[in-house]
């Protein structure tokens, strides 16, 4: 059964820029979670999706290189068979320090964004990735606006969730909170 992804569309117009969260549960073998990552591409790709949230990616650093590498031939060939063209994503991951097998935030977004002008990646400050993988926030410029954008995974138990909510995401959030969207899985209701 296919993972439907949460999607917002920031206003009406044709332009809109369209974001998703996913959280794909990732199985700490990588070709479980390269399987699931591009079946999940499909839909992104389908859907137009500027920009993906993915939590609880549950890998290395140096594990996400290769499974953005199988992200973007997923994209390249569903986008084929639709007869279009896609260029691929780029992204920023954050991993869990002390854990990489647990937690792991991502952000995707579609690399002709950048190559046409329309979205402008804007350099990290200290606070966009938390330790424990549960937040990576990113800055763009888009349709003459400058957004933060963050990818959450909130841990299970309400105590740390308060306490990652307090110490970590408050502060990310006050950065910049007239211009901030973040999604991702809360875990609470």
């Amino acid at each position: 059964m296919p993972i439907q992804p949460r999607a917002i569309r920031a206003g009406r117009r044709k332009d809109a820029l369209r974001l998703a969260s996913h959280n794909v549960g990732g199985p700490p073998a990588v070709g479980g979670l390269q399987h699931k990552l591009r079946n999940a591409t499909n839909e992104w790709v389908d859907n137009n999706f500027h920009m993906i949230l993915v939590q609880e990616v549950r890998i290395g650093y140096a594990q996400s290189t290769s499974i953005v590498s199988a992200i973007n031939a997923a994209a390249a060939a569903r986008a084929k068979l639709r007869g279009r063209k896609h260029a691929g994503f780029d992204f920023l991951y954050c991993v869990n320090s002390t854990n990489a097998g647990s937690a792991g935030s991502m952000i995707l977004w579609q690399r002709q964004l950048v190559s046409n002008g329309s979205l402008e990646v804007l350099p990290d400050v200290p606070g966009d990735r938390d330790s424990q993988g549960r937040l990576m926030v990113a800055r763009f410029k888009w349709g003459g606006h400058t957004l933060q954008v963050g990818s959450i995974y909130c841990p299970n138990d309400s105590v740390h969730r308060q306490q990652f909510i307090t110490d970590v995401l408050a502060p990310a959030w006050a950065r910049n909170p007239r211009n901030s969207i973040f999604m991702g899985d809360w875990n609470f209701v």
